[in-house]
């Protein structure tokens, strides 16, 4: 029986560590949105010139793919970068997309 409450209280707070990482990318998404220049001022020293100028141009196709990971069931803060960059690598080049995945997981981890 203890081991099934350890199991269940272990799952209950992944859930809910879930949930908050869910809260923050769109939180993220959101800041991404409208031109992303709320996102490049929070990811001030993640960026550089090119990233910044892909987001402020495709902000809303950036901030739709992070939306995209925020729904992965059960998605962990391990998980963030490498699903972020999976789906912008699909929309750009790899080096921005490795740029911005770091950026949107720096400030992740800033926000929580």
């Amino acid at each position: 029986m203890t081991a099934q409450l350890a199991t269940g209280g272990q799952a209950e707070t992944q859930g809910l560590k879930s949930e908050v990482v869910k809260v923050a990318l769109r939180g993220v998404a959101g800041a991404m949105r409208g031109g992303g220049q709320k996102f490049v001022t929070m990811a001030d020293g993640f960026l550089d010139k090119r990233a910044a100028d892909v987001i402020r141009r495709d902000s809303v196709r950036i901030a739709d793919a992070i939306d995209d990971v925020a729904n992965i069931p059960d998605v962990a803060t391990h998980q963030v970068r490498s699903e972020v960059y999976k789906r912008l690598s699909a929309i750009m080049d790899d080096g921005t997309a490795n740029v911005i995945a770091n950026a949107v997981e720096g400030v992740l981890w800033v926000l929580l």
